[in-house]
């Protein structure tokens, strides 16, 4: 598997803007799942390579941040909504009560979490070696780690069965942060619109829920893509056109037709 095969799993033709590191967080643990399913096979040394930067990736992230209080807290924050909503003749009811039952299901398993499998992670010696010379750009060079290769010339199955081992401890963050952000994108229906002379403005009713995520869909056009800046309350998206990559983008001057989904729950 190559790079371009991660391209596909990875890009689509919906544009995704984050607001608040909570959704970011959701973003990037998204982004290294995918890329350590991807290349868990671990067939070779390129999908070796890309498989442990992720696991370091993931390693580093659990370190920064306290992800199962992170989790727990934005689950409990969700289910209060959800509650509140239950009895409005607007929503769907039994959908609720089941997305409630989802969201009791995922702080059961964050509650019986052993973190210390992930500490003990951390002390392995062989990937303490890998990750210290993980700083080259072009990757981890074999001859300063002479266990790394070693380890590419055993049987793949057996590397990927020590990666699906080292995977397996990350697994309830993996679901939990699939869940929120299924919530997160599902929590609104797109709107067709048109940016006048490539640039849409929109100030929210903080009366109502805070945008946490922007999905901004131009498929139709190959050579412009969405700049946002501003925050979830006021935020302004302007449409760049970029006809060569070794020239400046500049803010379109067409009429740009795209689909919105504010999304926040």
């Amino acid at each position: 598997m190559n790079q371009e095969k991660l391209s596909e799993t990875l890009v689509t033709n919906i544009y995704e803007h984050p607001f608040g590191e909570r959704t970011k967080l959701l973003l990037r643990l998204e982004i290294i799942f995918k890329q350590a399913i991807t290349y868990r096979c671990c067939r070779d040394q390129y999908e070796t390579q890309m498989c442990l930067n992720a696991l370091f990736a993931l390693l580093n992230l659990t370190k920064r941040y306290e992800l199962r209080s992170v989790f727990l807290q934005e689950l409990e924050r969700v289910n209060t909504i959800l509650v509140q909503l239950q009895n409005s003749d607007k929503v769907n009811a039994e959908k609720i009560r089941q997305t409630c039952e989802k969201i009791t299901t995922c702080k059961k398993i964050l509650h019986g979490l052993d973190s210390k499998h992930i500490e003990r992670m951390r002390n392995i010696d062989f990937l303490k070696a890998i990750k210290l010379r993980n700083i080259h750009e072009t990757g981890t060079y074999l001859f300063e780690i002479p266990e790394l290769q070693y380890w590419l010339l055993q049987d793949a199955g057996q590397r990927e069965r020590q990666v699906k081992t080292w995977l397996e401890d990350f697994e309830p963050f993996r679901a939990t942060a699939d869940y929120l952000l299924y919530l997160l994108r599902d929590s609104a229906k797109s709107q067709s619109l048109v940016a006048q002379s490539g640039i849409y403005i929109k100030a929210v009713d903080t009366r109502s829920t805070t945008n946490q995520l922007l999905r901004i869909n131009i498929k139709e056009y190959q050579t412009i893509y969405p700049s946002v800046s501003g925050d979830g309350y006021r935020y302004v998206i302007r449409f760049m056109e970029r006809n060569d990559i070794d020239t400046k983008p500049v803010q379109t001057s067409k009429s740009v037709c795209f689909e919105l989904s504010d999304c926040g729950i």
